[in-house]
C-alpha cells in the first residue's frame, strides 16, 4: 500500500469509470487498474465491482473514508515538514468565480510571488455551490465564495458584505420615467426599491443572485422585463452602460469592472423590505487543516485586499465625484 495507490482509489472513485480517471489523471489505463490491484491484493479483499458497471463495495467505501483521511494528515505532514525545513516551495490551489478571481489575484499575485517565487498558485474556476465540495475533498486549499452557513468540516473566514446596486444610466432613466425621473433618483440615492423600476428592461445574472433579484420583484407581483441574461457580470455591466438595459451588480464587481462603468450610470444601493441587499463574500478551507508559512501568507493577502476593496468609496473611485 502507497500514498500514490490511495490517491488513484480516491480520484476513481469520483468518476467511477476507468478510463475517464485515466485520461483526467494522464496515466494509462493499465497503471490506474495495476494500483487498484495493489490495493486488494495489500489488504486481501475487493474494492471494486468492475462489472456491469464500476461500483464501489462495501470494503472500498470504507476504504475510500480512510484513504482521504490518510491523505488529507500526509499532507499536514508535509506542510510541517515544509515549515520545519524552511522549504518555500510547493503549490496552492485557489478556487473562485472568474469575476472574484479578476478582482483578486492580479492584485494578489506579484506580492506573493516576490516572497514566494517558488509556489505555484493553481486556479479552479467556478461557481460557489461547486467550490464548497472541493475543498471539503481536499482538492482546494483556499476558495472565495458567496456563503452564509459553510457545510460540516469548513473553515470560514468573512471577507465583506457586498453591497448589491442597481444600476442605470439617466438616459435610460429619462426615457421609461420622463416625468418623475429626477425624484426618483434623488429618492434612490438613499436605497432602491424594484417596485420603483418595474417600467425598465433589465440585464439579469443568471446566478443565485439573479434568482433571488427576481424573486423580489414575484414578491411584489411583478413580472421583471429581462431582455438578456449570462452568467458573466463583464457582458451585463457593457448593456447597462450603453444604456440598453438596467442590471444588478455588486460593490467589488463595479470595482473590478471600473473600464465599463461611464459617468451617465447611476448606483442606486438595492433595498429590499427596509433591509440593504447584501452577499457575504467568505474565504474557505478546510476545517482543523495545518496550513503552512506560505498559505498563511496567501490568506493574509486575501484578508488585507478585501479589507481595502470594501472601504472604497464607489463615486469617488469610478466618478471622481
Amino acid at each position: 500500500m502507497n500514498f500514490l495507490s490511495l490517491y488513484y482509489f480516491v480520484e476513481l472513485s469520483k468518476d467511477l469509470h476507468f478510463t475517464k480517471t485515466a485520461e483526467r489523471l494522464y496515466i494509462s489505463q493499465q497503471t490506474l487498474s495495476n494500483n487498484i490491484k495493489s490495493l486488494e491484493s495489500y489488504y486481501n479483499v475487493k474494492l471494486i465491482n468492475r462489472k456491469p458497471k464500476v461500483t464501489l463495495t462495501y470494503a472500498g467505501e470504507k476504504l475510500l473514508a480512510f484513504a482521504k483521511e490518510v491523505l488529507l494528515k500526509n499532507r499536514d505532514l508535509e506542510d510541517m515538514f515544509s515549515d520545519i525545513n524552511d522549504d518555500l516551495s510547493g503549490s496552492l490551489k485557489f478556487g473562485a468565480s472568474i469575476s472574484r478571481a479578476t478582482i483578486s489575484l492580479p492584485k494578489i499575485f506579484p506580492v506573493f510571488t516576490k516572497k514566494y517565487p517558488n509556489v505555484q498558485i493553481k486556479y479552479v474556476d467556478d461557481i460557489s455551490k461547486n467550490l464548497e465540495p472541493l475543498i471539503v475533498n481536499n482538492e482546494l486549499d483556499f476558495a472565495i465564495v458567496i456563503s452564509e452557513r459553510p457545510g460540516l468540516n469548513i473553515k470560514s473566514l468573512k471577507l465583506m458584505d457586498d453591497q448589491i446596486y442597481l444600476c442605470v444610466t439617466n438616459k435610460l432613466l429619462k426615457e421609461y420615467y420622463p416625468n418623475n425621473y429626477e425624484y426618483l433618483k434623488e429618492k434612490s440615492k438613499k436605497g432602491a426599491s424594484v417596485e420603483d423600476f418595474k417600467l425598465l428592461p433589465f440585464s439579469m445574472m443568471s446566478n443565485r443572485l439573479g434568482n433571488k433579484i427576481e424573486s423580489f420583484f414575484i414578491e411584489k407581483e411583478i413580472e421583471p422585463k429581462i431582455n438578456f441574461s449570462s452568467t458573466y457580470s463583464q457582458l451585463i455591466i457593457p448593456f447597462c452602460s450603453s444604456s440598453l438595459s438596467a442590471c444588478f451588480a455588486s460593490h467589488a464587481t463595479l470595482i473590478c469592472l471600473k473600464e465599463d462603468v461611464t459617468n451617465d450610470m447611476n448606483l442606486f444601493p438595492l433595498f429590499h423590505n427596509g433591509e440593504a441587499v447584501r452577499r457575504p463574500i467568505t474565504l474557505i478551507t478546510q476545517k482543523d487543516r495545518y496550513m503552512n508559512s506560505y498559505s498563511k501568507f496567501f490568506q493574509s493577502l486575501i484578508v488585507e485586499h478585501f479589507d481595502t476593496i470594501k472601504n472604497i468609496n464607489l463615486n469617488t473611485y469610478l466618478f471622481n465625484k
